[in-house]
């Protein structure tokens, strides 16, 4: 079904596109993006929409409804809903909403389900300026369909959602009262020695937790395994060596912790579609691409 009623406050940016079987082979893939700015009139019910929508509110407030939840969506907040699953999405009572959307496909969302698709989950982003350049370069890439672009636009959607799992686990730190604070803990030690050799003995260590327990409340609360939190952490900081640094892969390998080159490109590729060299070879070519002539 679809329903929906426009209210548009001014001009709304949008563009469709069509993915080749190229990027439908990338971890993720734009479907379509654009910002509206809508009075309190806006409303769109719908359902069995076979990709993932993702909402930034920029200002003003929306309601959205999904999973039999309700949540308001403020400014600085993000949200990302599997729109095959009835949705209702509005601005709220009485006001306005300016707001960045992306409609995209993935090969999973496996990795991140726990955190961010389980549940009704609005997260306040701890960079809501670092998710919207990634929101806008999407937009400002998707007229291109070249596959180093289609890697981009990927790779900034791999970034969104890293950027909503670590908001959510700094909020964590700072609540109690709904989530366990050696969780908590056990991610800031994990996301600030993550270039250490850890094993799950010192998980186990920093917690006083069994093994099997701590796996099991640690995917719970955090939508992952404590491992893959630690390759995320690995990876991002490796993914922003390759791009601001000359060192090469293998010194980049053990500088994020790993202990074999074939390790860390094997983590990288599981990420990100594609490995290291390949990653920093299409952000040179994005570069010169971008540079003014």
């Amino acid at each position: 079904m679809l329903e929906f009623r426009l209210d548009f406050r001014s001009a709304p940016r949008a563009r469709t596109l069509t993915p080749a079987d190229f990027p439908q082979t990338l971890p993720f893939y734009a479907v379509s993006c654009g910002e509206y700015d809508v009075g309190e009139g806006y409303f769109t019910r719908r359902d069995e929409l076979n990709n993932y929508m993702l909402l930034l509110t920029l200002e003003g407030c929306g309601r959205m409804a999904w999973k039999g939840q309700n949540c308001l969506l403020e400014p600085g907040s993000a949200v990302i809903i599997d729109c095959n699953i009835f949705q209702d999405y509005s601005t709220a009572a009485g006001g306005t909403w300016h707001f960045l959307y992306l409609h995209l496909g993935a090969l999973s969302m496996e990795g991140f389900r726990g955190a961010l698709l389980d549940r009704l989950t609005p997260v306040t982003l701890r960079s809501p300026r670092t998710v919207q350049e990634k929101m806008e370069q999407i937009y400002d890439s998707s007229v291109h369909s070249d596959a180093v672009t289609q890697i981009v636009i990927s790779d900034c959607i791999s970034g969104i959602l890293t950027e909503m799992v670590c908001s959510l686990a700094d909020a964590q730190e700072q609540e109690t009262v709904l989530n366990r604070p050696d969780i908590a803990e056990l991610s800031k030690f994990i996301r600030t020695r993550f270039y250490e050799d850890l094993h799950i003995e010192d998980f186990m260590k920093q917690t006083r937790l069994s093994r099997h327990y701590l796996i099991r409340i640690f995917e719970r609360q955090m939508g992952m395994t404590p491992y893959r939190y630690l390759h995320m952490c690995r990876i991002n900081e490796a993914q922003r060596m390759l791009t601001s640094t000359s060192m090469n892969v293998e010194e980049i390998a053990f500088g994020v912790g790993y202990r074999t080159p074939a390790v860390f490109i094997r983590h990288f590729k599981s990420f990100h579609g594609i490995t290291p060299a390949e990653y920093r070879k299409a952000s040179i070519r994005v570069r010169v691409m971008e540079e003014p002539k």
